[in-house]
């Protein structure tokens, strides 16, 4: 029985050292590079990589220069205080509330996440990124004091030049003025609903359309069946207000589909339902703006405006070139 146990021991301490063995050879074999103490993986250069869209270089001199930053941050700015972080959490999660014209309340931390490329991390996780992303932030804008001051004077060659360069910055996209009604996919926890939860809505959605489609007031159907918190609150009660075909956000929150729909409808009910990913929407277009060129004053505003924050960008980007150049020595990165 002694030598029984002997032999197991001996197998079981042979396993644990073989296979620590084994993870330490993974290890190394899947580490691209180093900056101090901070090892990335081949598995986190991909996620960046499908987070971000770039090339896979360009993914990983991004995680670099980004560990790079926050170690010399380090050195200079103090952590940022626990209250501070989740208020600039909350402030992003309003801020994305807000382009969906929803309450904060209603944005799940699943939600969230997705929405920002953090599909399959936690909370904990984007704090601890957030905490990085403040210092970093709070680091450059110590190196940047400076150079906002020096960048400006813009001459008149300078505005003309970019109003020639830019003409489509000049020209206001077609514009919808809209109301709607809004059928959401998530429920007023922010829990994604199920897909039989989906399917409910979506005939409830069509319910509200046959209705309309027969002669229902739009408004009143809003105050029945609509879920979008902003247009709520409007009056009339599901007043959208004026969107733009080519703004990003309108973009975002409606589908390629509905815009170029918008841009061909009649005014009155747009007979029929979008379904998005996150909710159907039914519309009812007021108006439709043509497109129109902005000149004059206007004009001269935005190209001012333009060209500052280029030239501003520029200098920045040239002070943090400078800076990455002198931190990757000091830090000692390694590419494996």
């Amino acid at each position: 029985m002694v030598i029984n146990r002997f032999v197991l021991f001996s197998f079981l301490l042979f396993f644990t050292m073989t296979h620590a063995f084994g993870a330490k050879l993974d290890f190394k074999k899947n580490r691209v590079a180093k900056v101090a103490n901070r090892v990335f993986l081949k598995s986190e250069v991909e996620e960046a990589m499908r987070q971000s869209k770039v090339s896979y270089e360009q993914a990983l001199e991004d995680l670099i220069n980004f560990e790079v930053l926050y170690q010399a941050a380090k050195i200079r700015i103090p952590l940022p205080d626990e209250r501070a972080v989740l208020e600039a959490i909350r402030e992003e999660k309003q801020y994305y509330a807000l382009h969906f014209r929803r309450e904060v309340e209603s944005i799940s931390d699943q939600e969230f996440l997705n929405s920002i490329g953090f599909k399959n991390r936690s909370m904990r996780e984007y704090r601890d990124y957030t905490i990085k992303r403040m210092m970093v932030e709070q680091y450059l804008n110590v190196l940047y004091s400076e150079v906002e001051l020096k960048n400006n004077t813009i001459s008149q060659s300078e505005i003309d030049n970019f109003i020639k360069d830019n003409p489509r910055l000049f020209k206001k996209s077609e514009t919808y003025n809209l109301m709607l009604i809004y059928f959401s996919f998530f429920s007023k926890e922010g829990r994604q609903l199920t897909k039989d939860e989906i399917s409910a809505k979506c005939k409830l959605a069509e319910e509200c359309l046959g209705r309309l489609k027969g002669g229902a007031d739009f408004s009143k159907m809003a105050q029945k069946y609509s879920e979008d918190l902003y247009s709520l609150r409007q009056n009339p009660v599901g007043y959208y207000g004026k969107v733009e075909s080519d703004d990003e956000y309108t973009k975002k929150r409606f589908s390629p589909e509905i815009i170029t729909t918008l841009s061909t409808a009649e005014v009155g009910l747009v007979p029929k339902l979008f379904a998005t990913r996150d909710g159907v929407f039914i519309f009812y277009l007021i108006e439709r703006e043509p497109e129109k060129e902005i000149t004059g004053e206007d004009a001269y505003a935005i190209a001012m405006d333009e060209v500052k924050k280029k030239n501003i960008k520029d200098a920045k980007k040239e002070v943090e070139r400078k800076t990455l150049e002198e931190y990757k020595k000091y830090f000692d990165v390694i590419i494996f």
